[in-house]
């Protein structure tokens, strides 16, 4: 699911994110003997490491008033994902997919709270994982075209 943002409330989003990870940053910078500088893209959001022994990107958050430390919101202030405070991550409903290769269009791995796409299905062992009954799929061509196939 993807969603559109006004220009004006994606720069001012990214003006607010963009303002607390350089408070933070500093914050964890200074506690911290690695450093990182912005490269010469001129893109505020792409930082170069410097010191190869040391971490990379790394954001230290209060706990917000939620108990959620690190949330992204949509346009509409619906939660989009975030991490939890005990380390977990979350995507509020919606996939989580991973992509392997240059094939960006159809996920090697998705977990989902739906049952699985057909559309999506285009290579064997591609796999869906929950849908409403919380199981497992296969993408195969067993001869009459791919279709997902339940493996658990």
């Amino acid at each position: 699911m993807m969603l559109r943002l006004s220009r004006l409330r994606l720069a001012l989003l990214a003006f607010l994110l963009v303002a607390a990870i350089s408070v933070v940053a500093v914050a964890a910078v200074s506690q911290s003997p690695a450093s990182a500088e912005s490269t010469d893209t001129g893109n505020p959001w792409v930082f170069q490491e410097t010191d190869d022994q040391a971490e990379g990107l790394v954001i230290r958050a209060a706990e917000g008033a939620n108990g959620q430390p690190f949330i992204v919101y949509d346009y509409l202030n619906q939660p989009i994902g975030g991490f939890n405070r005990a380390g977990g991550f979350w995507v509020a409903g919606d996939n989580i997919s991973n992509f392997a290769g240059s094939d960006i269009y159809h996920a090697q791995t998705t977990i989902s709270p739906d049952a699985p796409n057909g559309a999506v299905c285009v290579r064997n062992g591609q796999l869906w994982i929950g849908g409403p009954n919380g199981q497992i799929f296969r993408c195969a061509n067993l001869g009459g075209g791919f279709g997902w196939w339940l493996v658990a």
